[in-house]
């Protein structure tokens, strides 16, 4: 997979995340009007926030080389010196 092509992906799945949790804090106001209980909202907001947390370790499982290549360089030592 190109450069391009990848940073799309993944810029698609951000504003993904972004929208999901949107969508939740507007379900959370909505579900206040519609009257349900408090241990349904709560519910909900647990399956959500599972979800998020599901998505941000995909999230990092797309970005492992970037990772592991900035934590390696922050040990490497200065070849010059």
């Amino acid at each position: 997979m190109d450069v391009s092509r990848r940073n799309l992906l993944v810029n698609s799945f951000s504003l993904l995340v972004l929208v999901v949790l949107a969508l939740s804090g507007l379900g959370q106001l909505w579900g206040g009007f519609l009257g349900f209980s408090r241990m349904q909202l709560v519910g909900m907001h647990t399956g959500v926030c599972y979800l998020f947390l599901l998505m941000v370790l995909v999230h990092l499982f797309l970005h492992r080389a970037w990772i592991i290549a900035m934590v390696g360089g922050m040990f490497r030592k200065d070849e010059a010196a």
